[in-house]
């Protein structure tokens, strides 16, 4: 049976941080394409202390998200321990992704599923966008796409109706 998803959050860092901004930016220019779906974007501060107090002001606001999208795993490792604080199970209650595939994601409880980037492959690319083919150093802005590994781990799955 699949359950679909009903009420999703996004939980950041301030958006006085640039990508903070443009992640907010990203996760509304999704949602848009989804009316049937509740959404709210939680700011507050860095690291798991941040992570902690967003997804607390996100609950004593009555909002309930199936799903939490934390801007990277230092701030989902405190939106997990906030949702254990609330005894809300991840992931039969919510589920909870993130970005970045730290070493610690693997070790939270649950095991994080997050979205991993080759930090080898962006060495590369800076590397090429620094010095051209011929040794001279560029001086012109380039684009590069990065293809990202999504690691799927305990914190994700269908969510029990209630």
């Amino acid at each position: 049976m699949r359950i679909r998803l009903k009420s999703l959050s996004f939980v950041c860092q301030p958006l006085v941080v640039a990508s903070a901004l443009e992640q907010k930016k990203a996760f509304l220019g999704v949602t848009r394409h989804f009316p049937e779906v509740e959404y709210t974007v939680v700011a507050n501060g860095a690291g798991p202390q941040g992570g902690q107090k967003a997804t607390s002001q996100l609950l004593a606001s009555g909002f309930r998200p199936t799903a939490i999208i934390s801007a990277n795993d230092y701030i989902a490792l405190g939106v997990l321990r906030a949702l254990r604080e609330r005894r809300l199970r991840v992931p039969e209650t919510v589920s909870v992704t993130s970005h970045n595939n730290i070493t610690f994601s693997e070790f939270a409880y649950p095991a994080l599923t997050t979205l991993g980037v080759s930090r080898k492959q962006i060495g590369h690319m800076v590397f090429e966008a620094l010095v051209a083919d011929d040794g001279e150093c560029q001086r012109g802005g380039r684009t590069f796409l990065i293809d990202p590994e999504l690691v799927v781990r305990e914190s994700t799955g269908p969510v029990r109706p209630q």
